[in-house]
């Protein structure tokens, strides 16, 4: 039975169908209650039988008493209309089938015309009754299937509109709120794919929502990247435009405007690449590279245009031995530039910057320290810097570690390093 009631659950036709035969199962019963039963009561009643005899017989002497007033003949009374239709329970005779006087004939009545005798008789209107009774079991029927039907029309109707209502409900509140679905059948089964559906939604809608923030992240680290090559090479180039410096110096500021040229070209480059393609271009590749001259030369460089620029430099250290780094070196050298960018806007000129180096058999690491400015507010901030540093350090295997404190600032560079290659005869 539970198989059953399980087997139907699941299905909306099966359960309308099963609601409507028992709808119907409980019209019959009703009709036959009322239409059969009650009525085969109330006609076998004895008071029923009393009632109608003593109306009938009130009939019969109320039409003896009106044929005695009007004076009407057989004729007349046997023709009289108005009588007719206001008492068709009782037919009249001008003589009986069982003569008067015998026992059967008891239920004739003798009317005393002017001329002579007519006789009534008095049937009980079972048809009439009848047909009342079986409309009353035809009303009862009805009300019954309704009473069983409706209710779970109406059920259904609210379980629609209730799914409607939390579809709506979602759509206003931007795909938050659930939908929330009882039972197994169609309308359950729907509400389940309501469901699936928005949290396909919600995870499409949030992989989006990150696809433009990576998007915009990327452009505007890559556009602050960009901002400190590009400010060297017009530095370099107003030098040459406005001859700042002597005719020996040129060449020297050809090949730094040259390789910051190059450099943001490799910029533009990873930034076309990234939109156009939809990842990382084969230029930027991993490639194994000498550790200690790699960070030896990003050092020399970019410490050579801090004192060019004002500031004081404790070191910088020399890296030693042999090991290599698995790496990307335009990302290092853009981490380095922005590094060394902060370094320009919000080192103290006066106080000297500290740089030192760690090398160990399982990482490499650089130490750069300074002060804050006095007036770090002076100075626009787009915190961009940093957060550029620390993605681009982990994308290479590596790590950044920042100490921000008030007066002070240090930040620690980490790259594992990879021994020797072997190299084959």
């Amino acid at each position: 039975m539970s198989n059953l009631f399980k087997w139907v659950s699941r299905s909306l036709g099966l359960q309308f169908v099963a609601v409507a035969v028992a709808a119907l199962a409980c019209a019959f019963v009703s009709h036959h209650l009322v239409s059969d039963v009650a009525a085969r009561w109330f006609f076998f009643d004895p008071r029923f039988d009393a009632y109608w005899e003593e109306r009938s017989m009130t009939a019969l002497e109320e039409f003896q008493d009106y044929v005695s007033q009007q004076g009407l003949s057989v004729r007349q009374a046997l023709t009289d209309t108005w009588w007719s239709l206001t008492h068709p329970e009782i037919t009249l005779f001008t003589e009986p089938y069982i003569p008067y006087d015998q026992e059967e004939g008891g239920h004739y009545h003798a009317i005393r015309c002017s001329d002579g005798d007519i006789y009534a008789i008095s049937y009980s209107p079972g048809g009439l009754y009848l047909a009342q009774w079986d409309a009353a079991g035809l009303a009862a029927g009805s009300a019954c299937f309704l009473a069983v039907f409706l209710p779970f029309t109406v059920h259904i109707i609210r379980r629609i509109k209730r799914l409607y209502q939390q579809l709506l409900l979602s759509v206003q509140s931007g795909h938050d709120k659930p939908i929330q679905v009882r039972g197994s059948d169609e309308i359950a089964e729907l509400g389940r794919e309501i469901e699936l559906m928005r949290q396909s939604m919600l995870g499409l809608l949030e992989n989006e929502a990150h696809l433009r923030h990576n998007g915009e992240h990327l452009v505007a680290s890559l556009s602050h990247d960009i901002r400190t090559p590009l400010t060297k090479l017009m530095g370099y180039l107003d030098i040459l435009l406005y001859k700042k410096a002597s005719p020996a110096q040129w060449e020297g500021c050809l090949e730094k405007a040259s390789e910051k040229a190059r450099q943001l070209k490799g910029l533009t480059d990873e930034l076309f690449c990234r939109f156009s393609a939809g990842g990382e271009a084969a230029g930027q590749a991993r490639s194994l590279v000498d550790g200690p001259q790699l960070l030896n030369q990003l050092l020399y460089e970019a410490c050579c245009e801090l004192e060019e620029d004002g500031f004081q430099v404790e070191g910088p250290p020399t890296f030693s031995g042999e090991y290599y780094f698995n790496v990307r070196v335009e990302e290092l050298r853009r981490a380095f530039d922005n590094i060394f960018s902060n370094l320009r806007k919000y080192a103290e000129p006066g106080a000297p910057i500290q740089i030192r180096a760690l090398e160990a058999a399982g990482q490499v690491s650089l130490t750069i320290a300074n002060r804050k400015r006095r007036s770090p507010e002076d100075v626009p901030s787009y915190g961009i810097g940093l957060p550029t540093v620390k993605e681009l350090m982990e994308r290479n295997g590596g790590r950044a570690e920042v100490e921000d404190g008030a007066d002070a600032f240090s930040i620690r560079l980490t790259l594992p390093p990879v021994a020797k290659p072997r190299r084959t005869s």
